[in-house]
């Protein structure tokens, strides 16, 4: 199939990745057809120029057309003023076909058909010899020529020698003047009963291939022409004008259906399917890819049929009809037969060379959509083809491409992922929203570190296309920055690990051995140590500005959104510690009333609401809590959604996580997790395990969820068998390193207030952040709370609600607890800033630590329920 019929592929793509069974996303249902004329992507072509070319400084010998084909046999190239004289004499439809061959291209051979040459026995016998090929520039200025000439002569150019010569503009890759194209118009409304089937079926595979945009009552009158005479098409015929109808673009406003019929589409496919024997490979390819994109019901066979005759016409297909095969297979949501899936797979890895880049994105495409692992030799060859072409990768191409080994979890090969970041930072100013949501994905399912580099131009052309970003792209954006963001050395976090020295970790013990280097290396060190810290801040603060802008939008476009729209975007901005505005939240839980949700979704949204509003009524999540009830009474396995990256039993302890920090006191879904975590025991990780150990402390130490618990017969039982292992988990990521705790610490010490930090509660198993001994039992013990930044959202004044239910379970147990945030103690730090360290220094941090000790560390963000 000719390549621009690959051009109309990126936004069918776009409707049917969202059909097939990701990570993240069910099925959505879009219209095929409706969705190939959205986004076509041009081909690069020259449009040409309405003036001849100069000739003041052609040879004054001519040159003939015998001496041009003698030349081919010295090797040498033929010169462009010879070549231009030498066309001054041949008629233009000949001219055209003759540059055709002349062109360089290596994938082809000149074997035109002399019978739409013109009727010349001079000219027949020129074109049929073997003649030299010429350069690119020669070609151009030889267009440019031919065209002048067209415009001059075009009352004297039949017809037959129109289509001619749109066919050959199209296989040469050179756009024809709108001058051009005007004149081949009126030429067609004056000669309309001039028009033969023939005719017809080539001008409209001619339009398709040179991209014209023909003026709405030539397609109507070529389309009424097929009406009219398709009773005369022959098979071959027939499927020329389906693959030209699929391709060709028409105006947003328009829609294929209302040019050409059902019931005339259905009499082409059928006189097309009565001699499939007949058919050529081309023939065929095309047929296959017209049935994929009007989703064609094919008789029983037929595709079988189809098959056979690919597979014995198979060395007559060239790279992009190759690559159209698989692409047609993937639209038809149907298995290649293994014996034409081996042949092509084979072709297409012998000639790799041949293939450009949307060839080789369309395989790994089709392949990704039928989640079919490709053939191990193609793919290798594939992927090197990709390798020494990176700079060639357009924004489609480079979303098509990682799309396709997201979706296959086809690891990246890490010199090739370096360069296609890399491109990716060249062409950032081309990406659509939908390259950008797309890239983005891809990448975070391919689980590539990105760097702060990275992190700033996307943000950046975020938010410069804001506006055109929908509401699915809006969610898979954040969700999947959140996923990139935590997986990057890009996190703020950076600096509680660069002073833990509690536990040693690798990047712990070489921040300590700086304490054995000298002074220079250590300032050195130091240097690094802030300069990672500086751009971890910068991509923080543009991360959030654009997160920030990207829920203003979402507010203005949740119409749009779906609820798993809702849980992506939800979960990605509370996995980036972000805020909503004010009423946001209630906006996106008010839209899942009422609807179905799956158990994934619900559980997202469960966890979403109670880390951005832990207090929030549970009216709002009265729809939530009923799907989940259902779900988990019918073994909560959502058929659609089945992903490596959301194991069950990561789902429940979200959910328990949800329900300890929400307070719901719904027996019915209690009872339900209590049952799954019992059969889910072996699935649970060392996350998940310190998530559920948070959920059993919730049921001893809150009242509310106490009453429920207790009522419910197997979670003795659930508890005895998880408990202990839970908590040793707990435990292991219960870290909280912190420079600022150390300071205050280090305070109470010289106050000479005794304190141990980081001792772990035995009850519960958190790791106290300060403990003041002043007393012998549990009741009379003081714990100092210190809530740097990252105990925050990203308002830096919203304390997480793993905090507020750290402080609520520390409450239940009996300790009184002291809340020091960290703009106070920076406020008591910055009024002795530059100054050594003094007793009058000293004594301005004590007094205010006592004056927190005296009122118990009551803080206004810190509310207990």
């Amino acid at each position: 199939m000719n390549r621009t019929s690959q051009t109309m592929l990126p936004l069918l793509r776009r409707a049917v990745r969202s059909m097939s069974t990701d990570l993240r996303r069910p099925s959505v249902n879009h219209s095929r057809r409706h969705a190939v004329k959205k986004r076509m992507r041009l081909p690069v072509v020259v449009v040409a120029n309405d003036k001849e070319p100069p000739t003041d400084k052609f040879i004054e010998k001519p040159t003939t057309l015998d001496a041009m084909s003698r030349s081919k046999s010295s090797q040498l190239p033929v010169d462009s003023n010879a070549l231009i004289n030498a066309f001054h004499s041949m008629k233009v439809p000949t001219a055209f076909s003759l540059l055709q061959q002349l062109v360089v291209d290596k994938d082809s051979s000149p074997n035109f058909d002399t019978q739409s040459m013109g009727e010349g026995d001079k000219d027949k016998d020129v074109v049929s010899r073997k003649l030299p090929k010429v350069t690119k520039d020669s070609a151009d200025k030889v267009f440019d020529l031919l065209c002048k000439r067209l415009l001059e002569e075009s009352q004297h150019i039949s017809i037959s020698e129109l289509a001619s010569i749109l066919q050959v503009s199209g296989s040469i890759n050179r756009h024809l003047s709108p001058r051009i194209l005007q004149k081949m118009w009126e030429k067609l409304r004056l000669h309309q009963d001039d028009v033969s089937s023939q005719n017809l079926a080539f001008i409209l595979e001619s339009l398709t291939v040179v991209r014209a945009q023909p003026p709405e009552d030539v397609v109507k009158f070529l389309l009424t022409k097929v009406g009219e005479d398709f009773s005369r098409f022959s098979s071959p015929e027939c499927c020329s004008v389906l693959w030209a109808v699929s391709l060709l673009e028409l105006s947003d406003d328009q829609e294929r259906a209302v040019l050409i019929s059902h019931s005339l589409l259905r009499s082409l496919f059928e006189t097309a399917l009565k001699h499939l024997g007949d058919l050529a490979g081309k023939d065929l390819c095309r047929l296959l890819w017209s049935i994929a994109i009007f989703e064609f019901k094919l008789p029983p066979g037929k595709l079988d049929e189809i098959s056979r005759g690919l597979l014995q016409n198979v060395n007559e297909l060239n790279s992009s009809e190759i690559s159209s095969i698989f692409v047609s297979y993937a639209l038809l949501s149907a298995r290649m037969p293994k014996d034409l899936c081996l042949v092509l797979s084979e072709r297409a890895a012998a000639n790799i060379e041949s293939f450009n880049l949307r060839d080789m994105t369309d395989i790994l495409w089709s392949h990704g959509l039928l989640q079919n692992e490709p053939d191990d030799y193609l793919y290798i060859r594939l992927s090197a083809r990709a390798l020494s072409c990176v700079q060639a990768f357009q924004a489609q191409d480079m979303s098509d491409f990682l799309w396709s080994h997201a979706i296959l979890g086809k690891a990246l090969a890490p010199v090739l992922a370096a360069r296609l970041l890399a491109h990716i930072n060249v062409i950032s100013h081309s990406l659509s929203a939908h390259n950008v949501a797309c890239i983005l994905w891809a990448l975070a399912n391919l689980r590539i570190k990105m760097s702060s580099t990275f992190f700033k131009i996307i943000c950046q052309r975020i938010i410069s296309i804001l506006q055109d970003f929908g509401a699915h792209e809006l969610s898979e954006s954040v969700w999947s920055m959140a996923i990139l963001y935590r997986t990057s050395p890009v996190e703020d976090r950076i600096e509680a690990r660069l002073v833990d020295v509690e536990v040693q970790q690798p990047q712990n013990r070489i921040l300590l051995s700086n304490q054995m280097l000298g002074d220079e290396q250590r300032l050195n060190h130091n240097r690094q140590n802030q300069q990672t810290l500086s751009n971890a801040n910068s991509v923080r603060t543009i991360l959030h500005n654009t997160c920030q802008k990207m829920c203003l939008e979402a507010i203005s476009k949740i119409d749009q959104f779906s609820v798993t729209s809702i849980s992506n975007f939800l979960w990605g901005m509370t996995s980036l510690s972000e805020t909503l505005p004010p009423g946001q939240l209630e906006m996106f839980l008010g839209k899942t009333d009422g609807i179905d949700i799956y158990k994934q979704d619900a559980t997202l949204l469960l966890w979403s609401a109670a880390i951005l509003q832990p207090r929030i009524s549970h009216q709002l999540l009265a729809n939530i809590i009923r799907c989940l009830q259902i779900k988990l009474r019918s073994n909560g396995l959502d058929k659609t959604r089945g992903s490596s990256m959301w194991k069950q039993g990561g789902m429940t302890s979200m959910m328990c996580w949800g329900i300890a920090v929400l307070r719901i006191e719904d027996k019915s879904l209690i009872e339900s997790i209590v049952r799954d975590i019992k059969h889910l025991t072996p699935d649970f990780q060392e996350m998940d395990l310190s998530l559920l150990h948070i959920f059993f402390l919730s049921c001893s130490l809150d009242q509310k969820l106490k009453r429920v618990t207790e009522s419910i017969s197997e979670m003795p039982l659930v508890r005895s068998g998880l408990q202990e292992k839970a908590r040793a988990s707990f435990l292991k990521v219960n870290l909280r390193p912190s420079k600022l705790r150390k300071q205050i610490a280090q305070t109470f010490s010289r106050t000479g207030i005794p304190c141990i930090e980081g001792r772990v509660d035995a009850d519960s198993g958190y790791r106290l952040d300060i403990l003041l001994l002043q007393g012998s039992q549990p009741g009379d013990q003081y714990a100092v709370e210190v809530h740097d930044r990252n105990c925050f959202l990203s308002d830096r004044k919203t304390l997480k609600a793993a905090m507020l239910l750290r402080w609520r379970h520390l409450a239940a147990l009996g300790y009184h607890l002291i809340a020091i945030p960290y703009w106070e103690w920076e406020e008591i730090l910055s009024k002795s800033a530059g100054e050594e360290e003094t007793d009058g220094q000293l004594l301005g941090a004590s007094e205010y630590l006592l004056s927190k000790l005296a009122s118990c560390g009551s803080a206004e963000y810190v509310l207990v329920d």
